[in-house]
């Protein structure tokens, strides 16, 4: 009796045991789970409310850093509205439209609440009302041609604050990455008018076409732009230059024995007289022997340098060119 009194203590305090380990396995378990949760929800507020901070402060630029990290570092934040929006603002403050555009539509797809809905609309409602769209197709191999050495602006200066911000933007993210790359993307500009070209010497080579009439304006307004880039001359040398060539490249420049007058800007013919006794050393006015000659420079088109003197009776002598 005492025995079997004794094997049924021992059986409920090996009970007690195994409930005990149970209940501890998953209290550790659960743990395991929802403590990392709660601790990755409390890093997406943490990171989203320093985005906002830097956005109330205009630090666009950090603001956008601090929501691509909710995004994508936190699971909160890749389900979340209100990251995606605040990150496609930052990208229209900072001139990225293309960008903008594309994570609003993200956001649009985490639409939960009526708020949301309503600061969507707003939000594209005036992306679209300021701006649209240029596409450049391009007729030549982007590889072999290169960056398109851009010439663009408004015929008529921006009234609005946020569409000139925005085109001032464009056109230095255009030069920082020393010309437009032929990739097929559209540009988001502001609607209205334009004048573009391409700068010389490489407007001797290519140009922006709409059919087959060289393209010097375009609008943007509620349907896209279209232009294409072909290896085509869409421009002509300055006043009597000519075209010259050097190997694959065409530039202009004056013909041999002139050179280049900025103030009348067309090419001169220079008197050539006997240059002795004046000794020329550089840019500037020298006398030699109390006789005054002024030297000047005459920059070409090509780089060359032509440089001149002015002696007595007004005689001009091109002494050297480089």
């Amino acid at each position: 009796m005492d025995r079997f009194f004794g094997l049924r203590q021992f059986h409920r305090i090996g009970q007690l045991l195994l409930g005990c380990v149970l209940v501890t396995s998953v209290w550790v378990a659960g743990a395991w789970v929802t403590g990392p949760t709660s601790a990755e929800a409390a890093d997406y507020r943490q990171i989203y409310a320093q985005g906002r901070l830097y956005f109330r402060q205009r630090l666009y630029h950090d603001a956008k850093k601090a929501f691509l990290r909710a995004i994508k570092q936190t699971a909160r934040g890749k389900r979340s509205f209100s990251a995606h929006y605040y990150l496609a603002r930052c990208y229209y403050k900072t001139g990225s439209i293309s960008l903008a555009i594309r994570m609003l539509e993200k956001a649009k797809e985490r639409i939960k609440r009526g708020a949301h809905k309503s600061a969507y609309k707003r939000f594209a409602g005036k992306i679209l009302a300021l701006y649209g769209k240029l596409t450049i197709a391009p007729e030549v191999d982007p590889d072999e041609v290169g960056r398109i050495k851009l010439k663009l602006a408004p015929k008529t200066a921006f009234s609005n604050k946020d569409k000139a911000n925005f085109f001032k933007s464009v056109m230095a993210k255009i030069k920082r990455q020393g010309g437009l790359k032929l990739d097929n993307k559209p540009i988001y500009l502001p609607k209205g008018e334009y004048e573009i070209s391409i700068e010389r010497d490489q407007c001797l080579l290519l140009g922006f076409f709409q059919g087959e009439a060289v393209a010097k304006e375009f609008t943007i307004g509620d349907s896209a732009a279209s232009l294409s880039v072909k290896a085509k001359r869409s421009c002509s040398c300055p006043s009597n230059q000519t075209v010259l060539k050097e190997g694959k490249r065409l530039y202009c420049a004056c013909a041999k024995g002139t050179g280049w007058n900025k103030s009348k800007n067309q090419c001169e013919i220079v008197k050539q007289v006997n240059a002795w006794p004046w000794i020329i050393t550089g840019i500037g006015v020298v006398v030699v022997g109390g006789t005054i000659a002024t030297v000047a420079a005459v920059t070409q088109n090509d780089g060359r340098r032509s440089f001149q003197f002015t002696g007595p009776k007004g005689a001009q002598v091109q002494a050297w060119t480089n």
